[in-house]
């Protein structure tokens, strides 16, 4: 069976050729395809790519910080969704948390690489190999057997990588304490009026985060932090929107509701 490797940049790309030598290790029956440049895929992609992304039954996206917003990557990740199912489509991150995804690549369920995460995305390729898959304790010692060889070479590219090109990415507690900090600065008597279209901008944005953390996040303080702030900017929403919030519950809900009903227009 193949599977198909989907990299851009140069640390995903050292990644992508690790993966393609670790995988027949554990799955004998999987054949990996891998191009080993840039120059190379995007000369190929019309005839040679373009095949064997068509006899795939799983695509793995070797997601880091350096290739957030690659379009090659996200090329890839559009023309794997369109060949396969969602649940085969696998971006894999490395350094960066899911929340960092935008765009395309927010509709995939990701793999973060630890020893846990890592087995599910081996189970999930192996579910389709069909009648050479691995019974599941076989399948686990061949995993515990070479997961650290492949833990110890990726690790090794993190490292010799780390520093270089390290654009900063925001948190979630970032965020948050952005949002605070306007939510603040909306509710000071003394500031000049700010323009409707600002507000509702962070209305929308909210939302965008609370929802992420919401799916995402397992930090239970960050939840807790997101559920108050919520309430000064709830309250905001109401002042601004009455004829659309006609509940005097203030909730996440009405906030969507709002969300969804009201423009988007930023006046910056």
């Amino acid at each position: 069976m193949k599977v198909f490797i989907s990299w851009s940049g140069n640390i995903s790309n050292k990644i992508g050729e690790i993966f393609r030598s670790w995988l027949p290790s554990v799955l004998q029956s999987v054949k990996p395809y891998f191009t080993p440049s840039d120059i190379e895929k995007g000369a190929r992609w019309n005839t040679e790519i373009a095949q064997e992304l068509e006899d795939s039954k799983v695509g793995i996206l070797c997601v880091t910080r350096e290739n957030l917003n690659s379009a090659w990557l996200l090329f890839e990740a559009g023309a794997l969704s369109k060949q396969l199912e969602k649940s085969h489509v696998c971006p894999i991150l490395f350094g960066i948390n899911n929340s960092d995804l935008q765009g395309p690549l927010n509709q995939f369920q990701s793999t973060s690489f630890n020893e846990k995460e890592f087995y599910k995305l081996i189970t999930t390729i192996n579910s389709q190999l069909a009648e050479d898959k691995l019974e599941e304790p076989v399948l686990k010692k061949v995993f515990d057997k070479w997961w650290p060889d492949l833990e110890d070479q990726v690790n090794g590219v993190m490292k010799e990588q780390e520093g270089r090109n390290a654009t900063p990415i925001r948190t979630e507690r970032d965020l948050l304490e952005e949002i605070l900090q306007i939510t603040r600065l909306i509710n000071k008597k003394d500031v000049p009026q700010i323009p409707l279209g600002t507000v509702t901008h962070l209305l929308h944005h909210f939302r965008t985060i609370y929802n992420l953390v919401e799916k995402h996040s397992l930090d239970t303080e960050v939840m807790v932090a997101l559920e108050e702030l919520s309430r000064s900017v709830l309250y905001i929403s109401k002042q601004l929107f009455p004829q659309e919030n006609e509940s005097h519950i203030i909730n996440i809900q009405s906030l969507r509701y709002i969300c969804d009903n009201i423009g988007d227009d930023v006046p910056f």
